[in-house]
Protein backbone atom coordinates (compact mmCIF):
# COMPACT_ATOMS: atom_id res chain seq x y z
CA UNK A 1 0.00 0.00 0.00
CA UNK A 2 2.77 2.43 0.91
CA UNK A 3 4.71 1.67 -2.27
CA UNK A 4 1.60 2.40 -4.33
CA UNK A 5 1.26 5.77 -2.63
CA UNK A 6 4.93 6.55 -3.24
CA UNK A 7 4.63 5.53 -6.90
CA UNK A 8 1.27 7.20 -7.59
CA UNK A 9 1.15 9.48 -10.61
CA UNK A 10 -0.65 12.29 -8.79
CA UNK A 11 -3.33 14.22 -10.68
CA UNK A 12 -2.60 12.33 -13.91
CA UNK A 13 -6.29 12.23 -14.82
CA UNK A 14 -7.06 15.84 -13.92
CA UNK A 15 -8.27 17.55 -17.04
CA UNK A 16 -8.92 14.36 -18.98
CA UNK A 17 -12.34 13.68 -20.43
CA UNK A 18 -12.18 9.90 -20.09
CA UNK A 19 -14.75 8.42 -17.74
CA UNK A 20 -12.45 5.94 -16.05
CA UNK A 21 -14.48 5.82 -12.86
CA UNK A 22 -17.48 3.58 -13.34
CA UNK A 23 -20.26 2.83 -10.90
CA UNK A 24 -19.55 5.85 -8.69
CA UNK A 25 -21.50 9.04 -8.47
CA UNK A 26 -19.25 12.00 -9.03
CA UNK A 27 -19.42 15.40 -10.62
CA UNK A 28 -16.82 16.27 -13.22
CA UNK A 29 -15.46 19.74 -12.60
CA UNK A 30 -14.32 21.39 -15.80
CA UNK A 31 -12.86 24.65 -14.51
CA UNK A 32 -10.22 25.40 -11.89
CA UNK A 33 -12.63 27.86 -10.28
CA UNK A 34 -15.06 24.97 -9.74
CA UNK A 35 -12.31 22.94 -8.08
CA UNK A 36 -11.43 25.88 -5.81
CA UNK A 37 -15.06 26.43 -4.87
CA UNK A 38 -15.58 22.72 -4.23
CA UNK A 39 -12.56 22.07 -2.02
CA UNK A 40 -13.12 25.28 -0.08
CA UNK A 41 -16.77 24.49 0.55
CA UNK A 42 -18.26 23.54 3.87
CA UNK A 43 -19.87 20.57 2.13
CA UNK A 44 -16.48 19.09 1.13
CA UNK A 45 -14.94 19.78 4.53
CA UNK A 46 -17.89 18.12 6.24
CA UNK A 47 -17.68 15.13 3.89
CA UNK A 48 -14.02 14.61 4.76
CA UNK A 49 -14.59 15.04 8.48
CA UNK A 50 -17.59 12.72 8.45
CA UNK A 51 -15.64 9.95 6.73
CA UNK A 52 -12.78 10.19 9.19
CA UNK A 53 -15.17 10.37 12.14
CA UNK A 54 -17.00 7.24 10.97
CA UNK A 55 -13.73 5.33 11.00
CA UNK A 56 -12.64 6.55 14.41
CA UNK A 57 -16.07 5.94 15.95
CA UNK A 58 -16.16 2.42 14.53
CA UNK A 59 -12.73 1.63 15.94
CA UNK A 60 -13.42 3.29 19.27
CA UNK A 61 -16.61 1.23 19.71
CA UNK A 62 -15.48 -2.08 18.24
CA UNK A 63 -11.78 -2.20 19.08
CA UNK A 64 -11.17 0.38 21.80
CA UNK A 65 -7.95 -1.14 23.11
CA UNK A 66 -6.37 -1.26 19.68
CA UNK A 67 -7.72 2.15 18.69
CA UNK A 68 -6.55 3.85 21.88
CA UNK A 69 -3.06 2.38 21.63
CA UNK A 70 -2.25 2.45 17.93
CA UNK A 71 -4.19 5.25 16.21
CA UNK A 72 -1.95 8.19 17.10
CA UNK A 73 1.21 6.12 16.75
CA UNK A 74 0.28 5.12 13.20
CA UNK A 75 -0.86 8.62 12.19
CA UNK A 76 2.41 10.08 13.47
CA UNK A 77 4.40 7.42 11.65
CA UNK A 78 2.57 8.18 8.38
CA UNK A 79 3.29 11.90 8.82
CA UNK A 80 6.99 11.23 9.47
CA UNK A 81 7.74 8.42 7.01
CA UNK A 82 5.22 8.50 4.16
CA UNK A 83 4.15 12.10 3.60
CA UNK A 84 7.69 13.55 3.30
CA UNK A 85 8.45 11.10 0.49
CA UNK A 86 5.49 12.23 -1.64
CA UNK A 87 4.56 15.77 -0.71
CA UNK A 88 7.01 17.56 -3.02
CA UNK A 89 5.86 15.44 -5.97
CA UNK A 90 2.22 16.18 -5.13
CA UNK A 91 2.90 19.92 -4.90
CA UNK A 92 4.79 19.95 -8.19
CA UNK A 93 2.11 18.04 -10.07
CA UNK A 94 -0.69 20.14 -8.56
CA UNK A 95 1.12 23.31 -9.74
CA UNK A 96 1.53 21.86 -13.26
CA UNK A 97 -2.23 21.25 -13.37
CA UNK A 98 -2.88 24.74 -11.93
CA UNK A 99 -4.75 23.22 -9.03
CA UNK A 100 -5.36 25.33 -5.94
CA UNK A 101 -2.83 25.09 -3.14
CA UNK A 102 -5.54 23.71 -0.85
CA UNK A 103 -5.75 20.58 -3.00
CA UNK A 104 -2.34 19.47 -1.70
CA UNK A 105 -3.54 19.68 1.90
CA UNK A 106 -6.58 17.56 1.08
CA UNK A 107 -4.48 14.96 -0.72
CA UNK A 108 -2.13 14.84 2.28
CA UNK A 109 -5.09 14.17 4.58
CA UNK A 110 -6.53 11.66 2.12
CA UNK A 111 -3.26 9.71 2.16
CA UNK A 112 -3.38 9.51 5.94
CA UNK A 113 -7.03 8.46 5.88
CA UNK A 114 -6.50 5.83 3.16
CA UNK A 115 -3.65 4.22 5.08
CA UNK A 116 -5.66 4.29 8.31
CA UNK A 117 -8.73 2.72 6.67
CA UNK A 118 -6.74 0.02 4.92
CA UNK A 119 -4.72 -0.74 8.03
CA UNK A 120 -7.81 -0.98 10.22
CA UNK A 121 -9.72 -3.09 7.69
CA UNK A 122 -7.13 -5.86 7.77
CA UNK A 123 -9.01 -9.14 8.12
CA UNK A 124 -6.66 -10.28 10.86
CA UNK A 125 -7.16 -7.03 12.78
CA UNK A 126 -3.43 -6.81 13.26
CA UNK A 127 -2.54 -3.18 13.54
CA UNK A 128 0.92 -2.77 12.22
CA UNK A 129 3.12 0.18 11.63
CA UNK A 130 3.86 1.40 8.11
Amino acid sequence: MIKRIWLCDWFVNCGTKEDSIRGNEFERLTKISQVENSINSTKWENTCLEARNELTVYLALNEPDVYNVYWNILVNQIKKEVIPKVIDDIKEKAMKKCLPEESVAYVRMDIINIIMVLTSSDDRHSYRTV
